[in-house]
């Protein structure tokens, strides 16, 4: 992965939409679902420290559209949390909201 400063930040943030826009089905067919938590730890949780507003915004709406999903590793959920927790305080408006 590219550091955030790096990351193409209007894909990044199509990326987190369409993820989070599929959410239903990711979440109930097999071999999507078991790879949920994995791909939010390595890649929600790191578009929260993106330089873009709308990104980090991006990442606290897919975190939330994912936060009933059964965690295997309690550490994804209370750091998934943290983030969005942090980010009610973000100074950019689009992350507040």
């Amino acid at each position: 992965l590219l550091p955030a400063t790096q990351q193409p930040h209007a894909e990044l943030g199509a990326a987190l939409h369409l993820i989070g826009s599929l959410q239903d089905k990711l979440k109930t067919t097999e071999g999507y679902k078991e790879q949920l938590e994995p791909m939010l730890a390595q890649h929600v949780l790191l578009a929260f420290s993106n330089p873009n507003g709308h990104v980090r915004a991006k990442a606290a709406w897919c975190a939330g559209v994912f936060a009933e999903i059964e965690f295997r590793d309690k550490n994804v959920f209370q750091s998934l949390f943290a983030a969005v927790v942090n980010a009610l305080t973000d100074p950019e408006i689009p992350v507040k909201v």
